[in-house]
């Protein structure tokens, strides 16, 4: 038996060809066809937020966070003493360092230092650790 991979060049929901699609799904079919269903980014965010609203997807999400506080204990001590000092009003949310808006992201560069943090919105803080991966 030959297994055939069939790759769509079409959104699996809108069904747009011509841009990046993102690999999201396998089904092997009785005959051996593998088809990957392939969605659009439009298509994708969709899909995922729909995903999150399910209570697997909550339960998934909270056992991520879970593990990530077990793996860094470090960086959720300094983001639970950040925030406590925000909600206390001993420190005061910053605007963004990049482009000026007002909701900002804390960034720790070292998370001995709880305090000592840059602000970011959240597009620009994104796009700070896309172009330098090796920051967490």
């Amino acid at each position: 038996m030959i297994l055939m991979h069939i790759y769509k060049d079409y959104c699996s929901h809108c069904h747009i060809t011509g841009v990046p699609l993102i690999n999201n799904s396998t089904k092997v079919y009785k005959n051996g066809d593998i088809v990957h269903s392939m969605y659009c980014r439009k298509c994708n965010l969709k899909r995922s937020k729909k995903y999150r609203e399910t209570e697997h997807g909550r339960a998934r999400i909270r056992r991520a966070v879970y593990a990530s506080i077990a793996r860094y204990p470090e960086r959720q001590a300094a983001r639970l003493k950040l925030n406590y000092a925000i909600k206390s009003g001993r420190m005061k949310r910053g605007n963004c360092q990049v482009c000026g808006k007002a909701k900002a992201h804390a960034h720790h560069t070292d998370y001995s230092k709880p305090y000592d943090v840059q602000w970011y919105c959240r597009q620009c803080h994104s796009d700070m650790h896309r172009s330098n991966p090796v920051l967490h």
